[in-house]
């Protein structure tokens, strides 16, 4: 017996939604935050937003690995935009929950550098004095050589300081890589620095070294007697009007890692690179003095020529980016803060590609391929 409605050997059919195309990447002028930065947009400072456009495509649609975009041109802030949606593990080992902060590793140094500028401009000390006689409380150091004494503060900052160091020929986390080694065995960063041989006359051959960098900000804290921290956001954080940043955890010896221990947002990052372009002002107050910035951000050292990369200068390298004469500020990961005097631009990238070698140059080749072609002149 069948009751009302009779039922149907057919399946009720299943409803199903063709997934759509991406979402379009859609330009938005940077907020006014009162943070020191003007804002602007694209089209008002000289840059087309077509090619702007392709670069966020780019960068969100092929997963470059990029986290953050910055550009300020003619001195003000055109794009701001944050990529990234999620916390890295730099960022738990740090103890940073803000996904707007960003592990900048050693655009740190090009920080502290400027921070020893500003200890230079105060006569704190000065690029010829010796390190040793600076650090007179090391004396007698390990492996006494006579051209250790002769080692300055300027070949601190431009890495000739002709120590036994080697931190680039292996990979960050090799047993081998000095920087290792230091770590592991190390309690003092900058009396094991000082203890090591010499291999080369001071101002011959270029050495990078994070330590050398910690130095130097161990060398600030001791000439003005202010915890480096203190002096770095009194005359330079402070001034800059950068209010949200993080450092990673103290050395061993209760010294602050300003080698490549700072977190900051893209957005912060990017003015200085714009104090830099100015020649050591920000909003009409100078920070840092003209002849400091003009030696920082100048070729002290040839490197061998690479893709674009041709020298160092203080804590900064230089390139040559498509015939365009560019300095940056570089971190591990692809963090970058890049300053193209001649087009009055500031880029600012932070990426996470930690594990790709070859994605180091990437938001160089983003800047060459997408951001200078935009510049209407």
């Amino acid at each position: 017996c069948g009751g009302g409605g009779g039922g149907s050997s057919t399946p009720p059919a299943v409803q199903t939604t063709t997934p759509g195309p991406d979402p379009v990447w859609e330009y938005t002028a940077p907020e006014d935050l009162s943070d020191g930065w003007s804002v602007s947009n694209l089209a008002a400072e000289g840059l087309q937003q077509p090619s702007i456009t392709e670069l966020m495509t780019s960068i969100i649609d092929e997963d470059l690995g990029i986290d953050g975009v910055a550009i300020a041109r003619n001195g003000r802030l055109v794009l701001d935009e944050l990529v990234r949606t999620e916390l890295a593990a730099n960022d738990a080992d740090a103890g940073n929950s803000d996904i707007d902060l960003h592990a900048v590793y050693s655009i740190t140094k090009s920080f502290n550098a400027t921070v020893v500028g500003i200890a230079v401009d105060q006569s704190l000390f000065s690029t010829d004095d010796e390190i040793l006689s600076l650090f007179s409380q090391y004396d007698p150091v390990d492996n006494f050589d006579t051209r250790k004494q002769t080692i300055t503060v300027k070949n601190f900052l431009t890495m000739r300081h002709g120590l036994d160091w080697d931190e680039l020929t292996l990979p960050y986390g090799d047993p081998n890589n000095s920087l290792s080694i230091a770590v592991e065995n190390c309690t003092d960063y900058v009396k094991c620095l000082l203890d090591l041989p010499m291999i080369a006359d001071p101002e011959t051959t270029f050495s990078y070294s994070t330590h050398v960098s910690l130095a130097l900000g161990a060398l600030v804290e001791q000439e003005s007697e202010t915890d480096y921290q203190t002096y770095t956001n009194k005359n330079l954080l402070e001034p800059l009007q950068i209010t949200n940043y993080l450092w990673n955890e103290l050395t061993p010896a209760g010294r602050t890692p300003a080698g490549s221990g700072l977190f900051l947002t893209t957005r912060d990052m990017t003015k200085l690179g714009q104090l830099y372009l100015d020649s050591g002002m920000w909003n009409g107050t100078r920070l840092v003095s003209e002849s400091w910035i003009s030696a920082s951000s100048s070729q002290q050292v040839s490197l061998p020529s690479g893709q674009y990369l041709d020298g160092y200068g203080y804590q900064l390298w230089t390139y040559d980016l498509a015939g365009l004469e560019a300095f940056a500020a570089v971190g591990f990961g692809g963090q970058y803060v890049i300053v193209i005097p001649e087009k009055n631009l500031v880029v600012t990238f932070t990426s996470n590609n930690y594990a790709s070698e070859d994605a180091i140059s990437l938001p160089l080749n983003l800047l060459v391929e997408y951001i200078v072609p935009a510049l209407d002149s």
